[in-house]
């Protein structure tokens, strides 16, 4: 066959004829490979003269090439993918360019049926913790020992070992048709024995869980839907999330107060895990649970709702502005109407988690409205009615933080429509008993208070944002000097700031650290201030109601505090003083107070770890690639999460696993519960970070394994031509190459 590279109608005959020799290329691959070469060589060749004849001969070149395998092509013409992809990119004749792209996109088709975009492999247990968490839920869930979910309520809603009977059926119509009945029966058993207690830093550990456990049953409900019709991402993620709203609002009307308290925490949580566009299902949840808020004759209503309430109004569309408005505006109605401690604090709380979307967002401008106040002015307006509020009603109870209070209500003037809230000033100044309800009343509006320290700052008000860190300093002991003695019956009362500045603390230092208002000189200070607090606490032989919660409270705190700051892996820590932190948050737990001191404990270490467990924000604690300065320093001192440090790796085990067998031992059913739910955060939190979810945060993997997402390879087609366009420069592209 001579003379086809110099003859371009004789090379396009070759080239017409030789594609059918496609058909036997495999069975002769020899004979195979040097027709390849030749096609190949009449698609590549460059002459002069006769162009649009050799133009036609190219094209009929890879018009023949595209009869061929992409595997069989790969295999006998070296760097042929690059070469298509130069061809391509440099061809100016239309004919030719039109074959190449007909090739292209087969190639492109090739690898996409042959890709591995996500390949789903069990998680080597790379540490001796990862190795108890890793088989956690088989041991605690085992089916020999235990059934019920309502025996080990959180544990059960974080690792949804429960549900396995029905996910394993979901193949078949049945197991779809039966999944969302479980789900509903498991929600029922978990909510009535979720004991809350009324206890504010409880309510917030139950939301979270309920987040993981909502995940699975939208997961479950999705693909039921999947299994019945073809129908668009958005309306199956709707549908489902209706249905779950709908069981979740009949069944809490008709609920207990305990159930009803953790049902309406699970409808926010709901409505938290669900993507903003999903307005109609938050809006319905929204007016459900306003609706419980103002039913003042039912306490255990208003303050679960009041919670759920303000954490669906973070998660609102960018513009649902009045269901946000509306929301803050009964959260403040109710905080300033109620003669509720607990209704008072959940408010604060609710209101905190408002503040965490307020002013932040960019808006672009509507001249429609230009004559109106803007959405931000009216976000500025409620910021300050909410700091406001928070400043009067704590006002009473902060007799030396009266002025620092007073200059920060200074930094947001009232306006003339504003809500007068004065007739709220002297509510909990009046009954100081130290009832449970008092403590975690004003622990919930500290906690607030820190909570709006972002969009302080996102106002502008920066002196105000240094001001609320340190009237939340100042209300620990042993971190200021005005809280150290319970004297006076002022002295005593102000003590009752220190929980919810306690737990408040991680989040505020952890903003400051972001935006460079802290040093760490403070960090230094505020790390001792915590150790000398607990050692205070666990000194003294008190079992009011009182010591118990701050004991928890500075115990969870503090190991918030240290996972903040050492996961910035930007200030060092002496090993044998984290060490000493951690053995007094063993001491909790391993000596005889009550269930909730030992609950406080647990939640030290596993926070300390990065579990984040009662965090009112996300601050992401835990950052297994930060390991700063564990080569640069001697080897007594941490920076960087403790989990990867080398020298704390036996002495955290052993924490661990003495928390594991406490999870195990069924004599004490309330410690079991504790251990168990602290060990599913820590899990939940450690594997949810190697998980790859999709549907808006609907999917959940199983804890024990990860989706690994491959991503797209660099030398495929689709990357190049990424690449390409990436870099493309439209100002110097002729205008015919847009007409072609």
């Amino acid at each position: 066959m001579q003379g086809y590279n110099e003859d371009p109608v004789l090379a396009y005959s070759v080239c017409f004829l030789l594609r059918w020799g496609a058909m036997d290329a495999d069975a002769y691959p020899d004979a195979s490979r040097e027709v390849m070469k030749i096609i190949w060589d009449v698609g590549c060749s460059l002459h002069m003269g006769h162009e649009l004849q050799w133009a036609k001969a190219r094209a009929s070149a890879f018009e023949a090439l595209n009869q061929y395998e992409i595997p069989s092509i790969v295999k006998n013409i070296s760097n042929f993918k690059q070469m298509i992809m130069d061809l391509l990119l440099s061809e100016t004749n239309p004919d030719v360019l039109k074959a190449l792209e007909r090739l292209q996109v087969k190639i492109i088709g090739h690898e996409h049926s042959n890709r591995r975009r996500f390949v789903k492999e069990k998680k080597v247990p790379a540490s001796k913790i990862e190795k108890l968490l890793d088989v956690f839920p088989q041991v605690i869930f085992s089916s020999g020992k235990r059934r019920n979910p309502g025996e080990l309520p959180g544990a059960a809603l974080l690792c949804g070992s429960f549900i396995s009977s029905t996910l394993k059926n979901q193949g078949t119509t049945k197991g779809l048709q039966d999944s969302h009945s479980e789900y509903e029966d498991i929600m029922v058993q978990i909510a009535a024995s979720l004991q809350l207690s009324r206890n504010i830093f409880v309510a917030l550990l139950s939301l979270e869980s309920w987040k993981a456990f909502v995940r699975r049953w939208m997961r479950a409900n999705i693909l039921s839907i999947d299994a019945k019709a073809s129908v668009i991402v958005s309306d199956k993620t709707s549908k489902a999330a209706n249905s779950i709203l709908k069981s979740m609002m009949r069944i809490a009307e008709e609920s207990i107060p305990r159930s009803a308290e953790n049902l309406a925490l699970a409808i926010g949580a709901l409505c938290a895990v669900l993507p903003p566009s999903a307005h109609t299902i938050k809006s319905t949840a929204s007016k459900f649970l306003l609706d419980w808020l103002f039913q003042y004759e039912h306490e255990h209503r208003q303050w679960s709702a009041a919670i759920s309430v303000g954490l669906i109004s973070s998660s609102l569309h960018v513009t649902d502005h009045e269901q946000k408005f509306q929301s803050i505006s009964g959260l403040l109605e109710v905080l300033c109407c109620s003669r509720s401690s607990i209704v008072k604090g959940a408010c604060g709380i609710g209101l905190g988690f408002s503040c965490q979307d307020l002013l932040s967002r960019v808006e672009a401008p509507d001249d429609s409205n230009a004559n109106e106040e803007s959405h931000k002015m009216l976000e500025e307006r409620l910021l300050g009615r909410i700091v406001r509020t928070f400043s009067m009603i704590l006002h009473p109870v902060a007799a030396s933080s009266a002025n620092n209070l007073e200059t920060l209500c200074a930094h947001f003037p009232a306006s003339t429509d504003d809500i007068d809230t004065s007739i709220t000033s002297d509510l909990l100044a009046d009954d100081c008993d130290y009832l449970e309800d008092d403590i975690w009343g004003i622990a919930g509006l500290v906690i607030g208070l820190g909570s709006s320290i972002g969009a302080i700052y996102r106002a502008g008000a920066y002196d105000a944002v240094l001001k609320v860190k340190d009237l939340i300093i100042s209300w620990i002991p042993h971190m200021s000097s005005s809280v150290q003695s319970y004297g006076s019956s002022s002295e005593r009362s102000e003590m009752l700031l220190s929980v919810g500045s306690c737990l408040a603390l991680p989040l505020v230092v952890a903003f400051c650290q972001r935006v460079e208002m802290m040093n760490g000189n403070e960090i230094d200070h505020l790390v001792n201030g915590y150790m000398e607090l607990i050692s205070d606490l666990l000194s003294v032989n008190k079992t009011g109601a009182f010591h118990k919660s701050l004991l928890m409270a500075s115990t969870a705190g503090a190991g918030s505090l240290l996972s903040c700051i050492l996961s910035e892996g930007l200030h060092f820590f002496e090993v044998e003083r984290v060490k000493c932190l951690l053995e007094l948050f063993r001491k909790c737990y391993s000596s005889p107070y009550p269930p909730i001191v030992h609950l406080g404990g647990m939640l030290g270490i596993v926070n300390a770890f990065g579990a984040g467990a009662g965090n009112l924000a996300d601050f992401r604690p835990f950052n297994s690639s930060v390991q700063t300065g564990y080569e640069q320093k001697e080897p007594s001192h941490i920076s960087g999460p403790i989990l990867v440090n080398p020298v704390c790796e036996d002495h955290s085990a052993s924490l661990m696993l003495e928390i594991f067998l406490v999870a195990q031992n069924p004599d004490d059913n309330q410690l079991q519960q504790y251990a168990a739910w602290a060990i599913s955060f820590f899990r939940q939190q450690l594997w949810s970070r190697e998980i790859s979810n999709s549907a808006g945060g609907t999917q959940t993997e199983s804890a024990g394994s990860k989706s690994i997402s491959q991503g797209v390879p660099e030398d495929s087609a689709v990357m190049k031509l990424g690449l390409w366009l990436k870099s493309f420069n439209h100002s110097r592209v002729p205008v015919h190459m847009y007409a072609q």
